[in-house]
């Protein structure tokens, strides 16, 4: 069993009542790695999680909770090719929390 990263869970908590900025490191239909934070994460930051977990895509995006265990990830240009129920997956190896993730392509301001 994978070791529990405190700091995603407390931001996943965290982002159930506030919005969050979010990067997801995949390679493939693999979750690798989830930075989150409530600032934008830099990109020189994802890229070298992305280097250290020898991921292939990075999606970004902002989420938050919308009601109960649901929690929406909006994300930017493409959706991930990752399905939801391996993120969920992912999710509780990770920071042991269970939650019904959601992925919204990002709608274009005008």
């Amino acid at each position: 069993m994978k070791d529990i990263d405190a700091e995603l869970r407390l931001r996943l908590l965290s982002a159930k009542r506030k919005p969050h900025y979010f990067a997801l490191i995949c390679s493939g239909s693999k979750c690798l790695k989830l930075l989150l934070d409530k600032r934008r994460i830099p990109p020189g930051t994802a890229q070298s999680a992305k280097r250290e977990v020898k991921g292939q895509k990075i999606y970004w995006g902002t989420c938050q909770g919308s009601k109960g265990t649901d929690m929406v990830f909006e994300v930017i240009k493409e959706l991930p090719t990752v399905p939801v129920a391996t993120f969920r997956k992912f999710l509780v190896d990770a920071a042991g929390v269970t939650l019904a993730p959601q992925f919204v392509l990002m709608e274009k301001k005008k």
